[in-house]
């Protein structure tokens, strides 16, 4: 998780997440939007006090998936404020020259 950062900054972003699953761990593609609505109301919504109105449009969200080959995926959501959660993800493939991939690599899995 990159809270502030120039990147995030510099396109109107409070925090990058990336999710992603270990090897031989459950997958988070069915569960992205379970998963980013705990992220946000038990962590981000704690520590952050945007000055711009709400954040559940300020946060970019990223997969990892490692299988065939590592693979990175911005996922796009829509937050639903009756319900206080995200729905409708839909992915994109990360741009290989996104700052993630230039000086945030992760750690590469073993198998």
């Amino acid at each position: 998780m990159h809270i502030g950062g120039e990147q995030n900054l510099n396109n109107m972003l409070i925090a990058t997440v990336i999710v992603g699953a270990t090897k031989g761990g459950v997958g988070v593609t069915n569960f992205i939007e379970d998963i980013a609505k705990l992220v946000k109301q038990g962590y981000l919504d704690k520590v952050v006090k945007p000055a711009h109105g709400p954040i559940h449009n300020r946060i970019r969200w990223i997969e990892r998936n490692y299988y065939p080959s590592e693979i990175y995926h911005i996922v796009t959501l829509e937050w639903d404020d009756k319900n206080q959660k995200y729905y409708n993800p839909s992915w994109q493939n990360l741009d290989k020259k996104d700052w993630i991939f230039k000086s945030h690599r992760m750690v590469p899995y073993t198998f």
